[in-house]
């Protein structure tokens, strides 16, 4: 009797050991800077986790940079640089690799030749986004390759190195 309750017993810790999944993601939201990748020479990004399902992630993200902020007559007159996108992110809960599409959307102040005046230029460029993801308790480190095709004329190879936290 004894021998059979101790391998009851035993057989149900495994069904519940087994049971529990380590992929699910206690924190939604993710605020990271980036260095190079899609926002320029660096950006501020915030990204959130809109959908999860066992192994797989899907995230939804905005950033904001800048390049100069003044224009060529000393005024305070900023370049604005926006990536957006969305994100797949495949694996655990420590190592994930993603890939992704977006946009950035960039502001800036040229000379307009007839009036000799600063003038706001607009473009919007594709991004993609193939990347290896490490997420520490809190805290994330990413490496991504991240081409850019700018204003959809000239093709950019880039790279993305990004450090934040979740939250």
């Amino acid at each position: 009797m004894m021998r059979g309750l101790t391998i009851f017993f035993l057989l149900i810790s495994n069904v519940v050991w087994a049971q529990q999944n380590n992929t699910v993601e206690p924190y939604k939201n993710d605020a990271f800077i980036e260095l190079l990748g899609n926002g320029g020479y660096a950006s501020v990004n915030f990204e959130r986790m809109v959908y999860h399902f066992k192994r797989y992630s899907v995230g939804i993200s905005g950033g904001l940079s800048t390049f100069k902020l003044k224009d060529f007559e000393r005024e305070f007159n900023p370049d604005v640089i926006a990536p957006f996108g969305a994100r797949l992110y495949y694996g655990g809960f420590h190592h994930k690799i993603f890939a992704g599409v977006g946009q950035t959307l960039t502001s800036i102040s040229k000379l307009n030749v007839e009036t000799f005046n600063p003038q706001r230029v607009y473009h919007l460029s594709a991004n993609f986004m193939l990347g290896y993801r490490y997420d520490f308790k809190r805290m994330l480190l990413q490496i991504a390759y991240t081409p850019i095709w700018s204003n959809y004329k000239q093709y950019y190879h880039w790279v993305g190195l990004a450090v934040g936290f979740k939250f």
